[in-house]
């Protein structure tokens, strides 16, 4: 995932993400993980442990509150817009 896109999850999640070593294989090195687990190869615990961090980006409060404001003019649009939407699916 691009740093920007991660630098958004954090705003907008208000969370710290941390990017992967390598994160265009984050979904394969993921489901490796789930298939370890499934068959008792290895724990969760222990997978984290070895996952290789690259970055770790932390939420930007003023880019959150613009996140907020624009969600909020998002909602409008959808509300002003769902019976518009309706019929064109019909």
């Amino acid at each position: 995932m691009s740093e920007v896109w991660c630098q958004v999850f954090a705003d907008v999640l208000q969370r710290e993400i941390h990017q992967v070593d390598k994160p265009r294989y984050a979904n394969v090195m993921g489901a490796a993980a789930l298939a370890l687990v499934a068959l008792k190869f290895s724990s969760f615990e222990e997978i984290s442990g070895k996952v290789k961090i690259n970055k770790v980006f932390k939420p930007n409060q003023e880019n959150a509150k613009m996140y907020d404001k624009l969600f909020r003019e998002f909602i409008n649009v959808y509300y002003r817009n769902k019976k518009i939407y309706g019929r064109l699916n019909q």
